[in-house]
């Protein structure tokens, strides 16, 4: 009966017939947790059962059911493994957990308040992720990721791994509804402000801003922005934290891409160890270089051919010439013979200027030319972007006005991306006197090349309407997984 209580708990009761409970670990308003043995085999467990003043078929008991449904479809070395569930003779739900010995990160925050060294917290970041994408590969999402929720548990033969539990307000991204959230105490700082602020369904990009929180806090020893951290850091937890999710990372894999830099690898130190260029767009560009070579998985794939219009081709082999000189494109068309079939003359120059060039061949032109130009950071990419705007504006949008003015350029900006490629569609997200901030998303081509070139025709278009101290950052490209490219332009 909806109605029913069941009876009090006692130390040394007997649950489903084999748990015997050993101490009372914890309890909230709709359960109680023990330490407890498994008669039979002597392992030890947790168990998670319905706290005795509540109805054993009411809407908490639901949810204890729906989170042993949450956990067991999970099976990690990172997340918490589900022994059992079931119901006992009184009537009353239970989920029975591996038991957790060590400490929790909010432990492990609190001994350490200057934070933990950088190699550190990045080691168990990236574990901590690794979990996060098995959760979200089982179709559920946790929503209430914390540092009381994340166990850092010592392992027979020494060493430790992440663990992480904590399922009780996890959604099912499949059934497209979310139980209401319950704010615990000190969860706030965890908790996406879409949760907050809004009734948009949960799904990963919630529990990526719980864990760059949770990587301030390691690096910093608070939740709260505001400690300083190293600029690789910096950059992965503000996108990881972000105010809207489309600036976050898409899931936990491109989140763990970003954190890998933090750490030294066998053909690379760690970012903050190499030199950061001073020309923010090529740090933007270094960075999401570095990114695409932390990749663990399959990159996004074509979901289509995609092409670049054969004129800014050209004006970027004008530009590959006359910078890097006569030897360096030699040494270009050795790489990628087909360029020559672009020139004028060739014999597939007309069928290239109808149909324009493949998004995949001029990637590999421009990631040669910036290889050949010696920096390997897609700064010299950049650089051609600024010759295309500043010799083939006028042949790209035929409309732009002549002479060109800072508002005439920004007006501008959202058409460059169309008039370059045949791909994406383009949203200004911002337009002000003084500022602009662009996002293109859909494409069936992404490219990290192609999205350093169009950031280079955006600076060079607005300098050359005579606005100054023009300065353009992309922070995320689809090329990484990212679920936009986007570009932030500022001048005066």
């Amino acid at each position: 009966m909806k109605g029913k209580r069941a009876p009090a708990l006692t130390l040394g009761d007997v649950i489903g017939g084999k748990y015997q409970l050993i101490d009372l670990v914890g309890e909230g308003p709709s359960h109680v947790v023990y330490r407890a043995e498994h008669i039979g085999i002597q392992r030890a467990v947790e168990i998670k059962l319905l706290a005795p003043h509540l109805p054993t078929g009411g809407p908490d008991a639901a949810a204890l059911l729906r989170e042993s449904r949450a956990a067991g479809s999970v099976a990690h070395s990172n997340v918490q493994s589900v022994v059992d569930s079931g119901v006992d003779d009184d009537g009353r739900p239970f989920v029975v957990y591996e038991a957790l010995q060590g400490q929790t990160f909010a432990a492990l925050a609190a001994a350490n308040p200057e934070g933990l060294p950088q190699e550190r917290v990045a080691t168990l970041v990236l574990e901590l992720l690794e979990g996060l994408r098995a959760i979200h590969r089982g179709g559920v999402v946790h929503r209430n990721l914390r540092p009381l929720s994340v166990w850092l548990v010592p392992v027979r033969g020494g060493g430790e791994i992440v663990k992480i539990g904590g399922l009780e307000q996890a959604a099912f991204l499949a059934e497209g509804t979310s139980p209401p959230l319950l704010l615990g105490g000190g969860a706030s700082s965890f908790i996406a402000p879409e949760q907050r602020f809004t009734a948009l369904e949960s799904d990963a990009r919630v529990d990526v801003y719980a864990a760059g929180v949770l990587l301030r806090l390691l690096l910093t020893g608070r939740a709260e922005a505001g400690g300083l951290v190293g600029d690789t850091a910096r950059r992965a937890i503000d996108r990881a934290t972000a105010a809207e999710p489309d600036d976050r990372f898409v899931d936990a894999e491109a989140f763990q891409n970003a954190v890998s830099l933090l750490l030294p690898n066998t053909s690379r130190p760690a970012r903050d160890e190499l030199p950061t260029p001073s020309d923010p767009l090529v740090a933007d560009l270094q960075y999401l270089k570095l990114r695409r070579s932390t990749w663990a998985g399959e990159q996004t794939a074509a979901k289509g051919e995609a092409r670049v219009e054969l004129l800014v081709m050209l004006l970027a082999i004008e530009g590959i010439w006359r910078t890097l000189g006569q030897d360096a494109w030699h040494r270009l068309v050795a790489r990628v013979p087909e360029v020559e079939a672009l020139l004028p003359g060739s014999a597939h120059m007309q069928q290239h200027l109808d149909t324009g060039v493949p998004v995949a061949l001029a990637s590999r032109i421009l990631a040669a030319a910036d290889d050949l130009a010696g920096h390997g950071d897609l700064g010299f990419v950049a650089q051609l972007g600024d010759i295309v705007a500043q010799r083939g504006l006028h042949k790209l949008i035929a409309s732009a006005p002549d002479p060109l003015t800072p508002p005439a350029a920004a007006g501008l900006l959202d058409e460059l991306w169309p008039a370059i490629t045949r791909q994406g569609r383009v949203a200004n997200l911002e337009r002000g006197s003084r500022r602009a901030r662009l996002v293109v998303r859909d494409q069936v081509q992404p490219s990290l090349e192609l999205c350093a070139l169009v950031a280079g025709v955006l600076r060079g278009t607005m300098t050359r309407s005579g606005a100054s101290r023009v300065i353009v950052q992309t922070s995320a490209c689809q090329a990484l997984g990212d679920a936009v490219c986007a570009f932030a332009i500022v001048w005066e």
